[in-house]
């Protein structure tokens, strides 16, 4: 059974979400998107959603939108820029990336219970391990002192 599930698609699933649905809601409650952009890129801590945060504000302020940073950034996926794209044109940003967002944390979410599942009979063979060499740490000595005895 090989696992096809990569960490880094989960942390992936995670951070796009977590930042999605973030600067969804803001927009959503009125605040300007620069300023969501600015709020959003302050609120994460890796260094590539961070730079990422700065082209989308770059390209805001150039006037290309923020389809045209995502799709150059290589690891957002095509359909979800795809997404914003559509969104800037409809006027629908905040909504999509709101759902969007909610979409990837749950996709992430999935993925790593599946990672878990997964997992599970590797953490049980590995505990069956550890119990069988504390086991036997104990009972070698008794059977030496017992074979003495005799």
């Amino acid at each position: 059974m090989r696992c096809s599930i990569r960490p880094c698609e989960i942390t992936r699933a995670f951070y796009i979400g977590r930042t999605f649905r973030l600067l969804g809601l803001m927009i959503e409650s009125g605040v300007p998107l620069l300023e969501g952009l600015k709020l959003t890129r302050n609120s994460v801590r890796n260094i590539l959603y961070k730079k990422l945060f700065d082209d989308l504000e770059e390209s805001i302020l150039n006037g290309r939108g923020l389809a045209a940073s995502l799709i150059t950034a290589g690891f957002v996926p095509a359909v979800a820029a795809e997404m914003v794209l559509t969104a800037e044109r409809t006027g629908t940003l905040g909504m999509v990336t709101e759902l969007m967002g909610e979409h990837y944390e749950e996709e992430g979410e999935s993925k790593l219970r599946e990672l878990a599942t997964l997992l599970e009979p590797l953490i049980i063979v590995v505990m069956g391990v550890i119990v069988a060499t504390i086991v036997m740490s104990v009972m070698l000595p008794m059977f030496d002192i017992a074979t003495m005895a005799k």
